[in-house]
């Protein structure tokens, strides 16, 4: 897939996603892997708590 990545010690470090280098396949197969994650997770709505979106909000950077 079109990352630029920086590999330290014992990881590696996403430094920016390049996405004119993506395919139309790269691209249809992160919106279904993207989808199947989102699926699995709590939906917020009026009623969530301030807790509950910050949860969500700290998964969404880790996810991307």
């Amino acid at each position: 897939m079109g990352v630029d990545r920086q590999e330290e010690a014992d990881h590696e470090t996403v430094m920016a996603w390049n996405l004119t280098a993506l395919t139309e396949e790269d691209a249809e197969a992160a919106e279904k892997l993207w989808m199947e994650l989102a699926h699995e997770r709590t939906q917020l709505d009026a009623e969530c708590t301030e807790d509950e979106v910050e949860r969500e909000a700290a998964w969404c950077q880790e996810a991307i």
